[in-house]
């Protein structure tokens, strides 16, 4: 009879935190995501990335020589085209969106073709555009000394020693491996107005022209970088190029269909105008036909013509980006005032002389509460089914959101300059813009579209001799333990919590990947037998924790008059028990209800956080400025809604607003209208307006305590028992200060005189 001895192996209780929460990879996809495949280039990688909507790699194109400079684009022929960053020691600056190369590169990673257009003159950056004939559209920066400047009419104080480097768009037809003629070029220089110096041949005014650009105008780069031109897009119906000018804050519109010779004058082409702008938009003041109110886009990227297969085809869509003050970004779109007229086809401007071109409104705007900003860089995208994508540069960002402004896809860019990153690390993410791709879109066809698993990193988990404890968003990791039981030919594990069960061949060191962990308790066993065939086993426990709050919040009707209810609604994620809101105004509550209304009885600008918290942490979601309830009178008799529902319980309805301004709760023998008027308390009989002091030195001085929001008179007169007030002219409807006020008569001559200070509403 053979004896089994069962020898079981128990590990040290020490606990280790693994801190995997969700940063990367995809977060969202819901059935209303338009179906495709999204083209990325991580700004600090030499890799593009294609993932389908699950978030899962689908293709990789690998580059070893140069990061993007920065975009690129899937053809309809299944190359990638990509612009390369070549080092330049002219163009060393920029926004670090420098390219200098452009390259069109196979499935398989096969550079079919290389250009590169980078000396101590020009370099491309930022944006290119395959045409429909093959050719390539680049933005190209090229230089102009300080002399040059000056020359052209720039003020000394627009330019520095280093010079100017003013954009041009170059079209350049590829050839053989490394070869490309440039078959058509505008050149910004050459069309130029200035006021500043009336020797120069461009000398004018830009209000009279407006078809030509101020070169005292714009943002001055210390480098040079004059317009930061950073998107070109073509349009076939017109024989058209779309540029976003970023740093006039101003997309262009210009005739492709002339030859580069009238392309550097001002007539010939279908417009008849050569490369003068046919359109600009966005900010009247670069042509001197507006102000700052005037202004509509703040440093965009990513202007394009949507398509015309999507919602919205022909009109512009724009990455508002919001900087220079603004401080948040939008996705905007808007509708060209385009006519066409015979053969020429241009944009409508009025010729009144302050006239500015249309339109004066958008055609649609996404402007969520709370408001997203990508403060640089950043693109979007209209799809087919009415769903705009958008991508947040900075971070790296990627979302979807249908119509209504609903998140309907998001994912996180995986990838910085060490390459893809495991949950829980934040890698250097910035992407400058992406593009989706449909599943039957013909670059695909015959491709291996099969889906590799996610580009970010499973974590790993070590459990060599100590339990673990895991954050609870990802649920797949990679478990490492050591063989302590010496098992020798096949171990067996099993996890205890879930069911699951493998094998693995033994070693010293053990390793199970991709392995499912439950929140809770997880008992890993490995099992087998050793060297003298007795069973033996190992075990480690993991404890995969609740859900970590994250704090989200949205609201409703954060704009209106007061008293303004708003509802607020408990987005968080995770374990909670309790919510705590603070509105602003003062108000606070603790609850454990997600949405709840607050009412803000007086006009101002309100900052509403929430701390979510339960048995994993706490987290605090604050949005500044969120609420914003102003002083309206629905009943039109002077007296604000938030005033009358504070000191009257009138909701501002016309049946019973008038009987309240008549009353007088407090009893002085004012009542409320009046005390309106006089800005006092009408529950408060001590709140009264009243006179200070009065002194005599260069004329009889009046003092008072003012309201910033009255207008004080300083009445006198002779004889209290005949006769009426009569108003001093120079102190007659003085406007408060909102301290102590003083009026003066100036020259009080009539022997014994009476004063009185009348306040009335401004």
């Amino acid at each position: 009879m053979k004896v089994f001895i069962t020898l079981v192996v128990m590990l040290a209780p020490f606990t280790s935190l693994v801190q995997a929460a969700q940063t990367v990879g995809l977060f969202t996809n819901s059935s209303s995501a338009w179906p495709g495949y999204t083209l990325f280039p991580p700004a600090s990688s030499k890799n593009t990335y294609l993932i389908n909507n699950a978030g899962q790699l689908i293709h990789t194109w690998t580059n070893a020589s140069y990061l993007p400079g920065q975009s690129a684009y899937f053809m309809e022929n299944g190359r990638l085209l990509r612009s390369a960053q070549i080092a330049n020691s002219t163009f060393n600056a920029g926004g670090g969106c420098l390219g200098g190369g452009i390259q069109e590169i196979d499935w398989d990673g096969t550079v079919l073709w290389s250009y590169t257009y980078s000396t101590t003159n020009h370099s491309p950056h930022h944006d290119i555009e395959w045409l429909p004939n093959s050719n390539i559209l680049f933005i190209a920066w090229e230089t102009k000394t300080q002399s040059e400047a000056t020359n052209a009419g720039c003020a000394p104080a627009n330019v520095t020693a280093s010079g100017l480097w003013p954009d041009s768009i170059i079209e350049v037809q590829p050839s053989g491996a490394t070869n490309g003629t440039i078959v058509w070029q505008w050149h910004l220089w050459d069309h130029l107005v200035q006021d500043y110096d009336s020797t120069k041949a461009n000398y004018g005014n830009v209000t009279n022209n407006p078809q030509l650009v101020d070169i005292n105008y714009g943002k001055r780069e210390t480098y040079g970088d004059w317009t930061h031109c950073n998107a070109v897009r073509y349009n076939s119906t017109y024989d058209q190029i779309l540029i976003s000018a970023h740093n006039f804050n101003e997309v262009w519109v210009i005739d492709h269909s002339t030859t580069t010779a009238q392309a550097a004058g001002h007539t010939g082409g279908n417009s008849g105008m050569g490369g003068d702008l046919l359109y600009r938009w966005g900010n009247p003041a670069a042509y001197r036909r507006g102000t700052a109110s005037n202004q509509k886009l703040y440093g965009q990227h990513d202007a394009q013509w949507i398509p015309t297969n999507c919602p919205g085809g022909g009109h512009i869509l724009v990455f508002n980006n919001g900087a220079g003050g603004r401080g948040y970004s939008t996705i905007d779109e808007f509708v060209t005032p385009i006519y066409t007229n015979a053969s020429v086809t241009n944009y409508t401007l009025a010729t009144n002389i302050t006239a500015t071109y249309d339109p004066t409104n958008l055609y649609w705007t996404y402007n969520p509460s709370p408001s997203f900003y990508g403060e640089n860089i950043s693109g979007t995208q209209r799809l087919p089914n009415s769903n705009t994508l958008i991508c947040i540069g900075p971070s790296g960002i990627f979302f979807e959101v249908d119509t209504n402004g609903s998140t309907v896809w998001k994912y996180v860019n995986p990838v910085g300059s060490s390459g893809p990153v495991a949950q829980g690390s934040v890698p250097d993410s910035t992407v400058f813009k992406i593009r989706r791709y449909a599943t039957n879109y013909s670059g695909l066809s015959g491709r291996d579209l099969t889906p590799q698993g996610t580009i970010e990193l499973v974590p790993v988990v070590d459990a060599t001799n100590a339990n673990a404890t895991v954050a609870y968003t990802v649920t797949n990791y990679t478990i490492k333990g050591t063989n302590n039981s010496y098992v020798v030919g096949t171990m067996t594990w099993t996890n205890a919590l879930t069911g699951s069960n493998g094998t693995l061949a033994a070693a010293s060191s053990w390793q199970i990947t991709n392995l499912w962990l439950n929140v809770g308790t997880n008992v890993i066993t490995v099992s087998g037998t050793n060297s003298s065939s007795f069973a033996v086993s190992d075990s480690v426990t993991i404890i995969r924790q609740t859900a970590a709050p994250v704090a989200s919040f949205t609201a409703a009707s954060t704009n209106g008059g007061a008293p303004l209810v708003v509802t607020f609604t408990d987005n968080s994620t995770g374990t909670i028990t309790n919510r705590y809101w603070s509105f602003g105004d003062g108000a606070t509550t603790s609850v454990t209800i997600t949405s709840l209304t607050h009412t803000y009885s007086f006009p101002g600008t309100n900052t509403v956080s929430l701390i979510v918290s339960g048995s994993s942490g706490s987290s605090t979601n604050i949005q500044t400025n969120l609420v914003m309830a102003t002083s309206v009178d629905t009943v039109g008799d002077g007296i604000p809604n938030w005033w009358r529902a504070q000191y009257f319980g009138d909701t501002g309805a016309a049946t019973n607003s008038q009987s309240c301004a008549a009353c007088d709760p407090d009893g002085d023998g004012m009542n409320n209208l009046q005390e309106y008027i006089a800005d006092t308390n009408p529950t408060n009989a001590l709140s009264r307006f009243y006179i200070l002091s009065v002194s005599n030195s260069t004329g009889l001085a009046v003092s008072y305590p003012s309201s910033a929001n009255r207008k004080y008179t300083l009445y006198y007169r002779t004889d209290l028992t005949a006769g009426g007030w009569t108003n001093i002219p120079s102190q007659t409807g003085i406007p408060g200060s909102g301290g102590v006020d003083t009026l003066t008569d100036p020259s009080p001559t009539d022997g014994q005189r009476s004063y009185r200070v009348g306040v009335s509403m401004p």
